[in-house]
């Protein structure tokens, strides 16, 4: 098993993000929870002290710095400070889907600076803007619900204490290409000059699981501190289904003759929907983000952000046989350990400024799916499953970019569609949620 770190205090007043987590300074995320048992902020401030005495320093009770490049030591004199503005009141509950809309759609518009983490507490309802820097997907499931139960029940947030193995990219390139140099050398030979996210000649896709990460390609490296590099309205729709459709959708994947991933049919029920809705159709490749935690010689569930996209052109995007066999293919051959080598290389030398485009662009997707969310699944909800809300949004990564994450809990899937509405028309975005929640499995081919 690899060796897990306590969190040690730094002494300097500020250092650089490593490059690893650098390649997402660019994208925040939004997500909306309830209703439950929600903690009073007395309660989750009283958690976060908690932490602070065990891991004082641990990323969630650090500062950035304007830019979102470099780390801040938060003093002891100035954590009740600090602590303060992280844990907020929300004032009002989101009164349905539309109103979830646009709740999250202020918030992204207006990212907190300087503040990688904030958590608003209703009644029923928590809201967390967290910057991407501090983690993927995996993390977001574990950590959130652990400190938001710690808060509840008085004990010590240990999901967020701890810090990962040491040099976690070292150890992954090492266990897959170490003794398998002919692998590596097959990823070269087989990688071509890949588009960046925000042109119309490409498409981003991402891969979910129980350790689902984030959603924007980690190759787009021109995206300025706000938000997407152009985006100038970012929107957002959020839709649910119930436990019905995936039970049809896994269903449709049993009497598949090329036995499909679930994810797969997710990936291609998307691009399918986009055009089904109204608009232009995708371009045909896929940014498939993949979880790089697979590739560590032992179990690890503390690190932070530890996940890649990859461009994939599986011959038909929506046919989820031809996305699993592509899916297969990087996952066989490593390729997402040396993706993730090469995209934090690249943070250390200064960014080519993005090609110019001309016109509407065609939407570029990032999808994922998150499923076995062991955390979510863990915190009190209220019993009934309807009216449930399980909300995320992260950046949209360029005008181009509409970004769906699908997640499940408790059998039922819930859809949040994050884009630049200046671009996207808000009422076809809102259609292609409602395809994937009523007639996902008859848009895949």
């Amino acid at each position: 098993m690899s060796p897990t770190r306590r969190v040690v205090p730094r002494p300097a007043a500020s250092w650089p993000l490593s490059p690893r987590n650098r390649v997402w300074r660019r994208t925040a995320i939004v997500g909306v929870l309830g209703p439950m048992a929600i903690p009073r902020p007395d309660q989750l401030r009283d958690a976060l002290y908690r932490l602070a005495a065990v891991a004082p320093g641990t990323p969630l009770l650090r500062a950035l710095d304007p830019t979102g490049s470099y780390w801040r030591h938060v003093p002891a004199d100035e954590l009740d400070q600090h602590i303060g503005r992280m844990v907020r009141p929300l004032d009002a509950a989101p009164p349905d889907l539309d109103g979830v809309g646009t709740l999250v759609s202020a918030r992204l518009a207006d990212p907190p600076v300087g503040q990688p983490l904030r958590i608003f507490l209703g009644d029923e309802h928590v809201l967390v803007e967290m910057s991407h820097v501090l983690g993927d997907g995996s993390f977001i499931n574990r950590v959130w619900s652990d400190l938001l139960s710690c808060a509840r029940d008085g004990g010590v947030p240990e999901l967020a204490a701890g810090a990962g193995p040491a040099l976690p990219l070292a150890r992954a390139f090492a266990a897959t290409f170490g003794r398998h140099p002919g692998r590596l050398l097959g990823v070269v030979r087989s990688s071509r000059p890949q588009p960046t996210a925000g042109q119309p000649t490409a498409g981003q896709f991402g891969v979910g699981g129980s350790a689902a990460a984030a959603v924007q390609p980690s190759e787009d490296l021109a995206r300025p501190a706000a938000f997407g590099a152009g985006v100038i309205d970012p929107a957002f729709v959020y839709r649910q289904a119930g436990p019905e459709l995936l039970r049809a959708v896994r269903r449709a994947r049993a009497q598949g003759p090329a036995a499909p991933s679930t994810a797969a049919i997710m990936f291609a029920a998307a691009w399918s929907a986009a055009a089904k809705a109204g608009l232009p159709e995708p371009a045909p490749g896929l940014w498939v983000l993949f979880d790089v935690r697979r590739y560590l010689p032992g179990p690890c569930v503390a690190l932070g952000n530890f996940a890649t996209g990859v461009y994939l052109e599986p011959a038909d995007p929506g046919d989820p046989g031809a996305v699993t066999e592509a899916i297969r293919a990087v996952l066989a051959n490593g390729r997402p350990v040396a993706t993730m080598a090469v995209a934090a290389a690249k943070q250390l030398v200064p960014p080519a400024p993005p090609a110019p485009t001309s016109g509407t662009p065609a939407p570029t997707l990032a999808v994922s799916f998150l499923t076995r969310n062991t955390g979510f699944e863990s915190l009190p909800w209220h019993p009934a499953t309807d009216g449930r809300i399980l909300a995320f949004a992260s950046t949209p990564g360029g005008p181009s970019g509409i970004t769906v994450t699908m997640v499940e809990v408790a059998g039922s899937m819930h859809v949040s569609i994050s884009f630049d509405g200046a671009v996207h028309d808000r009422k076809a975005v809102a259609v292609m949620a409602e395809l994937l929640c009523t007639d996902l499995v008859s848009l895949v081919r």
